[in-house]
């Protein structure tokens, strides 16, 4: 009810009904299934001795801590005039569009491919804490209760109060992290994975595919494209945001600068079965023959963690 009430715009007629009390309802669900996700995956992370330098993260991970900064100054401007509605929306979108359905979703490789200690889990890692300490500080107001079960359970620095998410200090926003080649950057990445998903959705539909790392990704388009271009420069990145075993991209100059065309076939080769890729070295390694070359080095080079 505190939701519906701090989502509702006081100036305004006051609707109440089933359908938006479930709108609401999903809304608080995601509060906690987010919540929840970034605190089972950082429950091996101390925020004391496991915290990578904000200058050595990826570009991805900075991009998140980025939004999040961005909805600490949405949230306290909605605060600070009573537009409390504001907040709500802003937190909402959040989670949806920031969160679920791009950045929680693309770190999963790392987070349970990558070593234990590695910096590669530890830079998501630390970009999740950061977002999960700022988050919860901005749901205590409206959110009281569910805040301080999940700052129970946050890892906390040596000079964070064990006692309550209340005596916490509120964040506040840091121009400094704001990166506007970096959010422009993202921008053209989100789209593209907008036009791709499309495509891999068909191929699901038409039963090419199952799961989006069956599939490989070819991208053809014009080389004067501004997307062509991020892609050329980001592939890795990219492939990694789709979520797809094998990314390719063609030059065609035929093909209108404004358009790119985009193609899905079955990955090739066979699929590993710790990180789910489609990839030509799965038995490279004799003594895991069901892995990957990436996955058989990781357990190499990480066995202690993984008590091999």
């Amino acid at each position: 009810m505190r939701l519906w009430v701090i989502s509702s715009d006081y100036q305004s007629d006051i609707s109440i009904s089933d359908n938006i009390l479930k709108q609401v309802a999903e809304t608080y669900r995601k509060i906690r299934n987010t919540s929840r996700y970034i605190l089972g995956n950082i429950s091996d992370f101390d925020p004391n001795k496991d915290m990578v330098e904000y200058n050595e993260l990826p570009e991805i991970d900075k991009w998140a801590i980025m939004k999040i900064n961005e909805l600490v100054k949405t949230v306290t401007e909605g605060y600070d005039v009573y537009q409390f509605n504001k907040a709500y929306y802003g937190i909402n979108s959040f989670l949806v569009h920031d969160m679920s359905t791009f950045y929680l979703d693309i770190i999963k490789d790392r987070l349970y491919v990558e070593g234990k200690n590695s910096k590669e889990r530890r830079s998501a890692q630390t970009a999740m804490y950061i977002i999960l300490s700022k988050l919860v500080r901005i749901l205590a107001p409206i959110t009281a209760f569910t805040a301080e079960e999940i700052w129970k359970y946050m890892p906390k620095k040596e000079n964070e109060n064990t006692f309550s998410i209340m005596l916490e200090d509120y964040p506040k926003y840091d121009e400094k992290l704001y990166n506007k080649e970096l959010d422009d950057k993202f921008k053209k990445i989100i789209e593209i994975k907008e036009i791709v998903s499309k495509k891999l959705e068909e191929a699901r539909e038409e039963k090419l595919i199952g799961q989006t790392l069956e599939a490989k990704v070819t991208v053809i388009a014009n080389k004067e494209n501004e997307l062509y271009q991020i892609i050329e420069n980001n592939k890795n990145l990219i492939e990694d945001v789709l979520i797809v075993s094998e990314l390719e991209l063609k030059e065609d100059s035929s093909i209108k600068k404004e358009e790119l065309s985009i193609n899905i076939s079955r990955a090739e080769g066979e699929k590993c079965e710790r990180c789910w890729k489609y990839t030509k070295d799965v038995g490279i390694d004799k003594e895991n023959p069901t892995i990957c070359k990436r996955c058989s080095e990781v357990l190499r080079k990480y066995a202690k963690d993984y008590e091999i």
